[in-house]
């Protein structure tokens, strides 16, 4: 608690700089009355936060709607003044503000990062997830070496398709809570939070279903969140499968994969396999007619480099340098473990659904600049 309190010491915002330097978007359009409404909340969140004398759970919840508030303010602060530069008499002004919001967000996201450790180990002794591959390789990450080098390379990503004008991707991930019987996926919801968090550090607009649906929360609501999305990531475990094959106990998920599986020649289906094997985690629809990625056997970095390349289809030439320094890093300080991931072998979208336990291509590949194929992702293959 005090190393929180020392960082939050740390964290101050010119709130008059701000103010001022979005008064250029201070016009009739939508999308600008969107930004200022952003900002103000920024503003009131941060001071509330910073004058905060509560506990460390409300703490938490502020942080987190000062971080929603950064991203956001971010991504439309950059597609305003790129896209419709006629709003902005000095684009002065607008650099200035992107470099306030973007160092802003760094120093929460080193606030984040430590109550992420501390919520970590407040639940060891409650629903301690099962240990798997994929949970371990991806808790890696967390290192505090390789953790500031993996944000800052998701910050780059997102500049880069700024600059090259690719917009936000708008992903629906589709996560079924795992039934009483299931409890070795308690894991899983604990993982796909964490994937959650790093797509959208790195500009992708995301929707969990698992965590924005509550009770009493508007089916038809619920379902235009898929149609108003570019890509839906399917969870595979074997509490999806059950919930689907009894939709008269659980028709919420039956009409959200009946809605996937209609918008399918639009959508760009990837199904990720987190636990459990392709026949008992996935209904038939999936395994008969989709290509599956296998991500339970863990190389989380890898997955996730390639996962999102494929959504803001950035050429290698201009993504593959931006992710050399962070797989040097973790090369080095996993040596042992990703000699073991290295010992891969091409695979095409056929064998993979077949087996619950091939080999991923590995890091090395990448280091080398081989160009990603689609053998190599079978989810490339897939274009409605």
């Amino acid at each position: 608690m005090a190393k929180l309190e020392q960082l939050l010491a740390k964290t101050e915002i010119n709130l008059e700089q701000l103010d001022s330097l979005i008064q250029p978007f201070k016009t009739s359009n939508s999308d600008s009355q969107y930004l200022l409404e952003v900002v103000e909340s920024l503003i009131r969140n941060h001071k509330r936060l910073v004058k905060q004398s509560s506990s460390t759970t409300n703490i938490k919840l502020m942080v987190r709607d000062v971080e929603f508030s950064l991203r956001q303010g971010a991504l439309l602060h950059n597609y305003l003044s790129d896209s419709n530069q006629h709003f902005l008499e000095n684009m002065r002004s607008c650099d200035q503000a992107i470099t306030l919001l973007t160092d802003l967000e760094k120093k929460y996201n080193k606030i984040l990062h430590l109550l992420k450790r501390d919520k970590g180990k407040e639940e060891s002794n409650s629903l301690q997830p099962k240990p798997s591959t994929a949970w371990t390789t991806q808790g890696i990450l967390s290192d505090e070496l390789l953790y500031p080098l993996f944000q800052q390379t998701l910050y780059n990503v997102r500049n880069i398709a700024l600059k090259t004008e690719c917009l936000p991707p708008k992903v629906f991930i589709s996560y079924a809570w795992p039934l009483p019987e299931h409890k070795n996926e308690n894991w899983v919801k604990y993982y796909i939070k964490q994937l959650v968090e790093d797509l959208k550090s790195a500009g992708v607009m995301v929707y969990l279903d698992e965590a924005d649906s509550r009770y009493g929360y508007p089916l038809q609501d619920h379902i235009n969140r898929i149609k108003e999305s570019d890509t839906v990531i399917l969870i595979g475990t074997p509490s999806l499968k059950a919930k689907y094959e009894t939709p008269a106990n659980f028709h919420m998920v039956n009409d959200e994969f009946t809605e996937i599986i209609h918008q399918s020649k639009r959508l760009k289906i990837i199904p990720l396999l987190l636990e459990g094997t392709y026949e008992s985690s996935f209904p038939r629809a999936i395994t008969r007619n989709r290509s599956i990625e296998d991500w339970s056997n863990g190389d989380y970095i890898n997955h996730f480099m390639l996962l999102l390349q494929h959504l803001y289809r950035l050429p290698n030439h201009l993504y593959e340098p931006i992710w050399r320094p962070v797989l040097k890093a973790y090369i080095k300080n996993n040596e042992e473990y990703l000699l073991l991931q290295t010992q891969s072998t091409v695979i095409n979208s056929t064998t993979l659904k077949q087996s619950n336990n091939l080999p991923r291509w590995g890091l090395f590949n990448f280091l080398a600049s081989t160009p990603v194929t689609e053998e190599q992702a079978p989810y490339l293959n897939y274009t409605g």
